[in-house]
C-alpha cells in the first residue's frame, strides 16, 4: 500500500509541476492515500466488508471524498456491458469494477 501510495503522490507531484495537474496540498494527499488504501484492500473485500471498510475510513479521515472511478470512459463501458447483458446496475458494483481495475497496473508491474 505504501508503494502504490508514494507512486501516486510522485505521478501527482510531477503532474503539478509541469503544470498539468493540481497542486499536490494536505487534503489531496489525503485523498491520494485513501485512494491507494482502497485500490489494495478493497478487491480482497466482500460486498457486505466494503461498506464497513468505507465507513472506517470516513471515520479516520472525516471530510475526506474519493472515488475510485475516476475514468469516465471506463464507468460508461462498464455500464453498457450491464446492459447488454441485462445485469442490474448497482453503483456500488461499478465502483467495485472500477476498483479492480485501477488497481491491476499497480500490482502487475515492476514501476
Amino acid at each position: 500500500m505504501l508503494g502504490i501510495a508514494g507512486k501516486l503522490l510522485r505521478e501527482a507531484r510531477a503532474a503539478a509541476a509541469a503544470g498539468t495537474g493540481p497542486a499536490v496540498d494536505r487534503d489531496t494527499e489525503s485523498q491520494i492515500v485513501i485512494r491507494a488504501v482502497r485500490v489494495t484492500t478493497m478487491p480482497k473485500l466482500t460486498f457486505a466488508d466494503v461498506r464497513r471498510f468505507t465507513d472506517l475510513l470516513n471515520d479516520v479521515y472525516p471530510g475526506v471524498k474519493v472515488s475510485d472511478v475516476s475514468d469516465p470512459e471506463l464507468e460508461a463501458a462498464i455500464r453498457q456491458v450491464l446492459a447488454d447483458k441485462h445485469y442490474e446496475d448497482v453503483a456500488a458494483q461499478v465502483e467495485k469494477v472500477g476498483t479492480n481495475r485501477s488497481c491491476s497496473p499497480h500490482h502487475y508491474t515492476s514501476n
